[in-house]
C-alpha cells in the first residue's frame, strides 16, 4: 500500500506503527467494510454488539475522553476546539501486516508554529486550585491538560512520516477520514489483552533528556529519586490494580513491573504493568469499556477528580487521552492512551499537553513540564 492511498481520506486509511515488537502490530488498512461513530451518548451496547458482529475481522478506531467519563454520570459542559466523534470505529475485512514505511529525509521549514490556547497565568491558577482541592481531602491526584495549536495546509500522510521519523514509539496511529485526520505518538499502553490475560501500562513522572550524556543521566537520576514523582505512579499504580481487580478473577491481579524507566526521544518516564486474568463472561472490549478513562489521565479517585477537571479545564479533550484500539481477527487487542496526539481538521493541528498534579506539585515545574512533551511535535519540520 502506497502512499497515495494513505494521503486519500475518502478510503478512511489507517497505519499502525511500532518501533518494536513491544507496541501493537504494524498494520496498514484501507476501505473499511462498515463504520460505527456516535457522541458520548451512544449506548456501550451498541459498540459491544458492533464488535460481536465483526468477530475475525479487523476493528481499529478510538473512544474519547469525554465518553469516558460519561459512564461515570458526568457530563462536561466545555467548549470544543473540533468537532470529532466520540466514538469511532472501522472494520475492515482486508489489510496488510507491514516490516517497514517509506520515510522521507525531505524536510522543509518553517518548523509547525504552536501556540498555547491557555495562558501560563491560567494553567499556573489551575494547578493551584488543583493542590488546594488535594490538601482540602477532595483527591489525592489529578491530571491537568490544555492545548497548543498550529496552521497546517500540507499533506496528511507526508507530517505523520515526519513526526514517527522523529519520535519513533510503540503505539503510533494514523487515522485519515474526510472529516478528520489523528496523528498519534503514544508511548502509553492503556490495555493489551491475549486470550484472557489482560495487562496495563500507566506511565507517570517525566524529565527532559539532557543536552549530553551527563546532563541526561542527571535528569534519569531525578526523576528516579523524586518522591512527588514515585507517588504519582504509586497512586495510579494502585487505582489501575483496583480497576482490573473489577474484570479479573480473584487473586490474578499483580504489579509485575513496578517503576521502571522508559527512555523516549524528548523525555524520560517511570512505568509500571499491572497483569489479571479476565473474568470467563468478560469480553475484550467490555474490558475496556469498564476501564475507560484511563486512570493515569484522570487522578484518584477517579470520579471526584474528572468532576473537578471539568471545571478547570478551558476545553473538551476530545480523543485527547481517551483510548486508540485495534482488534484483530483473533480477538486480541491493544490500546493505547492518546497522549502526543495531533488532532487535524481544517487546516489547524490541535495538541493536547498536561500531567499529573500531586500536593507536592510546584506549578511552574509543572508547566514546564508540559511542554516538555510538547517538544518534539514542536520541532516537527514538515
Amino acid at each position: 500500500m502506497n502512499a497515495n492511498i494513505l494521503n486519500n481520506s475518502s478510503l478512511r486509511p489507517a497505519l499502525f506503527w511500532s518501533k518494536s515488537k513491544k507496541g501493537w502490530k504494524r498494520i496498514i488498512a484501507s476501505n473499511p467494510i462498515d463504520i460505527l461513530e456516535g457522541d458520548k451518548t451512544l449506548p456501550v451496547e451498541i459498540i459491544q454488539q458492533y464488535f460481536k458482529k465483526y468477530t475475525g475481522k479487523l476493528i481499529l478506531g478510538f473512544i474519547s475522553y469525554e465518553y469516558g467519563v460519561a459512564q461515570h454520570d458526568v457530563i462536561t459542559s466545555n467548549p470544543s476546539l473540533f468537532n470529532i466523534p466520540d466514538v469511532y470505529f472501522a472494520a475492515y475485512d482486508k489489510y496488510e501486516e507491514i516490516d517497514k514505511i517509506p520515510l522521507s529525509n525531505d524536510l522543509v521549514d518553517p518548523r509547525l508554529a504552536f501556540q498555547s490556547t491557555t495562558s501560563k497565568q491560567q494553567y499556573l491558577d489551575a494547578i493551584g486550585n488543583i493542590i488546594n482541592h488535594i490538601r482540602q481531602g477532595n483527591i489525592y491526584q489529578a491530571n491537568f491538560t490544555h492545548f497548543l495549536k498550529s496552521e497546517y495546509e500540507g499533506e496528511s500522510y507526508q507530517l505523520f512520516k515526519q513526526m514517527i521519523r522523529q519520535n519513533p514509539v510503540e503505539f503510533s496511529s494514523f487515522l485519515h477520514t474526510p472529516d478528520f485526520t489523528i496523528h498519534s505518538l503514544s508511548p502509553e499502553r492503556f490495555a493489551t489483552i491475549r486470550g484472557n490475560s489482560i495487562f496495563t501500562e500507566p506511565i507517570k513522572g517525566t524529565r527532559p533528556r539532557g543536552e549530553n550524556q551527563a546532563a541526561d543521566n542527571q535528569n534519569r537520576e531525578a526523576l528516579l529519586s523524586s518522591e512527588k514523582e514515585k507517588a504519582e505512579l504509586n497512586m495510579i499504580t494502585d487505582l489501575l490494580r483496583n480497576d482490573l481487580g473489577k474484570i479479573s478473577e480473584i487473586g490474578s491481579v499483580n504489579v509485575t513491573k513496578n517503576r521502571e524507566v522508559m527512555p523516549l526521544e524528548a523525555v524520560w518516564h517511570t512505568h509500571s504493568i499491572i497483569e489479571g486474568h479476565l473474568k470467563e463472561n468478560v469480553s475484550p472490549i467490555e474490558a475496556i469499556l469498564s476501564m475507560i478513562p484511563g486512570g493515569s489521565i484522570t487522578g484518584c479517585p477517579k470520579k471526584r477528580a474528572v468532576e473537578i477537571i471539568d471545571d478547570l479545564e478551558t476545553y473538551k479533550r476530545g480523543l485527547y487521552t481517551g483510548t486508540i484500539g485495534i482488534q484483530y481477527p483473533n480477538g486480541d487487542s491493544d490500546w493505547s492512551i492518546a497522549i502526543r496526539t495531533l488532532i487535524e481538521q481544517n487546516n489547524n493541528l490541535y495538541l493536547g499537553i498536561g500531567g499529573g498534579i500531586t500536593l507536592d506539585s510546584i506549578p511552574e515545574d509543572e508547566y514546564a513540564e508540559s511542554l516538555a512533551k510538547a517538544k518534539s511535535f514542536m520541532e516537527i519540520r514538515t
